[in-house]
């Protein structure tokens, strides 16, 4: 699950939560982690396409298998 935690860059995206207390919006589950980060860095890199995406690679290699 995603959850904003400032601003409402990321509203515009199925799924995401406004904040933790967001009863409303219904959320989507994500498998694992992994699945999680990769779904959220894609929206990240729609609404920021110069995101750094060896910031991402290295989150990905950190998460254990």
């Amino acid at each position: 699950m995603i959850v904003q935690e400032f601003g409402e860059d990321y509203g515009c995206f199925e799924g995401v939560l406004k904040n933790e207390c967001d009863l409303i919006t219904k959320p989507t589950f994500y498998p694992d982690l992994q699945s999680a980060a990769m779904s959220g860095f894609g929206m990240m890199k729609q609404l920021y396409p110069l995101y750094d995406d060896n910031l991402f690679n290295e989150f990905l290699s950190e998460i254990p298998e």
